[in-house]
């Protein structure tokens, strides 16, 4: 299908939908949707089933997975202004959804930035000269072998409050998902639990910096960063490094271990890893002036990631704030002035 094509999940996560951003093909349980240019622009198309996702998800059927089926496009109406109406909605919402484009490729490169750093200084060693062997291998004369315990204060297991007990859900405390955990810093949760619901069923809450790390399954060695206070479920465990070693070096050492974990959660039975088998993977330890350095060079870029998210997570609340607001006619793109819109990145 061509570029800006809609694509539709019709089974599964039925009504979820994409643009094509270049000519590609896709499988059996989507749908592609085209424009008739001479009524609909393909950008206006994507935006307007956005806006009746609700419905589309009214006229699903199906008993195994809820599907969508060529007769549900028949029950789907959605606005149609004239062209240049359409193109002047679509640029407004395009407008954000660059801008969140731009935070998340900022975001990559600049995780790419530290990984190179840490990668150079403290994998291929690139900066030292003098060497020795150890149990892990040939290391610079002043590193340590240390093991991963020794570079936290503290390690923790996660916790899930029982689903059937409304009390413990939609509160004010941040609850972290092995899903959510994909390399990156984390701003927000999908869920959150309520003080009781910490409480009662042996949840530990961490600080910002704490690096998590996923135990069970298919997400073994998956790490994320909390750059909120958060607490995690219980195929988590956190690390909080000790302030002479930085987050940002724990950070990228777990990262740089997670193929190890991988191949060791593959021994087991149920393809899990214990806390105890992070504590004792063995690393090479810089002295105390190169992971200072390290820190002051890489923590920044950090906070810059912070930023880029809550900036992303603003501009998508003002987003979907308008989509249904432009789609209705309630108000008019001559009406919005996005030279007033304020983005508090620090939220």
């Amino acid at each position: 299908m061509p570029e800006g094509t809609l694509v539709v999940v019709a089974r599964g996560s039925v009504g979820k939908s994409a643009q094509l951003g270049e000519p590609m093909a896709f499988n059996q349980t989507c749908y592609g949707l085209e424009a008739d240019n001479n009524r609909l622009i393909n950008d206006f198309l994507y935006y307007a089933w956005q806006y009746k996702f609700n419905q589309i998800q009214a006229v699903t059927h199906g008993t195994i997975f809820d599907t969508i089926t060529m007769a549900s496009f028949e029950d789907i109406q959605i606005p149609l202004p004239n062209i240049e109406e359409q193109k002047r909605i679509s640029e407004v919402l395009t407008n954000f959804d660059d801008k969140i484009e731009n935070n998340i490729k900022n975001n990559r490169e600049l995780e790419d930035i530290v990984q190179t750093i840490f990668e150079s200084w403290f994998v291929d060693f690139d900066p030292y000269v003098d060497f020795k062997k150890c149990d892990i291998g040939e290391i610079p004369k002043d590193f340590e072998v240390v093991e991963v315990s020794d570079l936290c204060n503290n390690i923790r297991n996660g916790g899930t409050p029982k689903r059937s007990n409304e009390e413990y859900w939609g509160g004010e405390i941040s609850w972290v998902k092995t899903g959510e955990l994909n390399g990156e810093v984390i701003t927000e949760t999908e869920e959150k639990i309520t003080k009781k619901g910490l409480e009662d069923n042996n949840c530990n809450i961490v600080g910002e910096n704490t690096v998590l790390v996923a135990l069970y399954g298919a997400s073994v060695g998956n790490i994320g960063l909390t750059k909120i206070p958060a607490t995690f479920n219980q195929a988590c465990c956190s690390l909080e490094a000790k302030e002479n070693i930085g987050f940002g070096f724990l950070f990228q050492t777990l990262k740089h271990l997670k193929p190890k974990l991988k191949q060791l959660s593959r021994g087991s039975a149920q393809q899990n890893i214990s806390q105890g088998i992070i504590k004792e993977q063995k690393v090479a330890l810089p002295p105390e002036e190169d992971l200072k350095k390290f820190r002051e060079r890489v923590h920044p870029f950090y906070e810059m990631m912070k930023i880029n998210k809550n900036q992303s997570r603003v501009l998508s609340e003002i987003r979907e704030t308008l989509l249904p607001k432009l789609m209705s006619g309630e108000i008019r793109v001559n009406d919005i002035n996005l030279g007033n819109v304020e983005v508090d990145s620090e939220a």
